[in-house]
């Protein structure tokens, strides 16, 4: 049986073929350059961070593979932090833990002036964002909330080897 087979765990790839082909076999490539030949058993990983349908990066063959990574936010996770958090969990085997993301708008690049009077400050956005337009004005809930002093640095990691040990058990 060739080493590039789904059955252990490796998927056919464009990808690792290169890499693989100097330590196989003849008999272990000549499988692998007929489905590639006919475009069959191999796929190609691909991450489009603009497609708001569908999550090209996860593929049902690589679920195995992946460890499983915590992902930790806190409430004042926004902007940049928000669009992170949304690219991570569309790869499998993600959890998020923590406190909700703030929810992110169409609207970023905030400005603040203050007024002629000096009494006040404005407050408005100077770009509106033209992706992602999935999850807009939502926060990312966590599966876990931490609901504990967050400036507690010792609490919030026995908090999280706590998750950790419930959820492998």
């Amino acid at each position: 049986m060739s080493l590039l087979t789904k059955e252990h765990g490796l998927p056919l790839s464009v990808e690792n073929y290169e890499s693989l082909r100097p330590i196989l076999s003849p008999e272990e490539v000549k499988p692998f350059e007929e489905n590639l030949a006919h475009h069959r058993c191999f796929h190609v990983e691909t991450w489009d961070v603009f497609n708001e349908t569908e999550n090209l990066f996860y593929h049902k063959d690589t679920v195995q593979s992946f460890p499983k990574v915590y992902l930790l936010t806190d409430g004042k996770c926004s902007s940049t932090c928000w669009l992170f958090v949304r690219e991570m969990l569309q790869m499998p085997n993600v959890i998020q833990i923590g406190e909700k993301t703030c929810a992110q708008s169409l609207y970023s690049q905030a400005r603040w002036v203050t007024l002629p009077s000096g009494l006040s400050k404005l407050y408005f956005p100077m770009q509106q964002r033209v992706t992602p337009l999935d999850h807009i004005n939502q926060p990312f809930v966590p599966s876990y909330t931490y609901s504990d002093n967050w400036t507690d640095e010792g609490k919030v990691r026995k908090w999280v080897i706590k998750i950790i040990n419930m959820i492998f058990s």
